[in-house]
């Protein structure tokens, strides 16, 4: 019988920690497979293990840029964010013209101060992470992920013009409709217009079923809401159907069961 998705990226998982395992130091392949199998992990929702790997693969290779981004980001996603902080500003330290050929210059530019930029915005840093994402526009235009994170920051501080010129420019981009409509949505939302933001937001998961950012950002304004019992469990678990570990979804149902004596 044909093999799951899962299957088959556990396959390449043991395939690619194999190659690792009996490379010798100094070959530059070995250091992208360690990078291809944090990527693998990361797919396969093991952080803490990709994490190990990638501070590995970087004692062996300090001066491999992607190892350095994929431990800033994983770093970050632990809430490491001092150790996240210095990985990505020594990233930025690199200059162009002094890498070899053939590396995304995003590692060094736009991709990390966007990174730098949900950094900040965690930690309510906020002039410091509308920096970083203008920085990361102003080198991409089309980065969406930058797009999405300004335009959340300018929901929260209620910055209602300069939010309402994203959703211009998203619109004008072809394959910036998802982030549109979730800007859009948490706009509406931000202004007490909530049928009509979950109206946006379930027209598009008819769409795209498999959107999980599309349902994330329902399950977080039906839980702000907080009237609709029902459909807010649903649409935590539509949430955890597509990343069962995805930690803040289950500690939110967690807290929603406890409060309303329900088995999450």
């Amino acid at each position: 019988p044909p093999c799951s998705r899962a299957e088959v990226q556990l396959h390449g998982y043991y395939t690619l920690k194999t190659v690792i395992r009996i490379g010798s130091k100094g070959i530059s392949i070995i250091a992208k497979t360690y990078a291809l199998t944090v990527h693998a992990l990361c797919q396969l929702r093991r952080e803490p293990e990709a994490l190990t790997l990638c501070q590995e693969g970087r004692r062996r290779y300090p001066e491999d840029l992607e190892l350095q981004f994929l431990e800033g980001g994983l770093l970050l996603g632990v809430g490491k964010t001092q150790q996240a902080e210095a990985c990505f500003h020594a990233l930025l330290a690199y200059k162009p013209g002094s890498l070899y050929s053939g590396i995304d210059l995003g590692l060094v530019g736009y991709k990390t101060h966007h990174n730098l930029g949900v950094l900040y915005q965690q930690q309510n840093r906020h002039e410091e992470a509308v920096h970083h994402w203008q920085r990361a526009l102003a080198a991409n235009p089309e980065y969406r992920p930058a797009w999405l994170g300004l335009g959340e920051l300018y929901v929260f501080q209620k910055r209602w013009l300069e939010l309402e010129k994203i959703l211009q420019d998203l619109q004008a981009m072809p394959k910036a409709q998802l982030e549109s409509t979730l800007l859009r949505a948490r706009f509406l939302a931000a202004r007490g217009e909530m049928e009509k933001a979950t109206t946006l937001l379930q027209q598009r998961i008819s769409e795209h079923p498999q959107e999980f950012l599309t349902r994330l950002v329902l399950s977080q304004i039906l839980v702000k809401e907080g009237k609709k019992p029902k459909e807010i469990e649903a649409s935590l678990h539509a949430v955890l159907a597509l990343q069962p570990s995805h930690g803040p979804t289950l500690r939110q149902l967690a807290v929603w069961a406890k409060n309303t004596d329900v088995e999450p």
